[in-house]
């Protein structure tokens, strides 16, 4: 384990807690299930409720000014969600509405800490 992991670890994981908002899950879309004796594949997934923090955004504000569409970006601690790479087909679900998961950026040492989400409106 590198030097940075024993300082990184907990104080994302803290960083995360202190910011976390109850109105956000993130949603793993895992491989499906292939069940042989059928032949089918059933889609898989798994919800982490109050997954982490939600700072909202406007797509274009690096270009100029705001537009109405509006992409959020989100900061999970892995260890709470399995320590499990998210992924473009993963999503949010944000107070109530679906977000599309676009781009899934890491902050590790040796260790995974977080994944900061970029998640547009469905």
């Amino acid at each position: 384990m590198a030097f940075q992991d024993s300082i990184g670890v907990p104080v994302a994981k803290s960083l995360v807690d202190k910011f976390r908002v109850t109105g956000l899950n993130y949603i793993r879309v895992d491989e499906p299930v292939y069940d042989p004796a059928t032949g089918t594949s059933t889609p898989s997934e798994t919800t982490f409720t109050s997954a982490g923090a939600v700072f909202p955004s406007f797509q274009d504000q690096d270009n100029g000014g705001p537009s109405n569409d509006i992409e959020i970006k989100v900061v999970i601690d892995l260890a709470g969600v399995g320590n499990v790479i998210p992924t473009t087909r993963d999503r949010l679900d944000y107070l109530g509405r679906p977000w599309k998961v676009v781009r899934v950026d890491l902050s590790s040492g040796d260790l995974l800490y977080t994944a900061t989400l970029l998640a547009r409106a469905n």
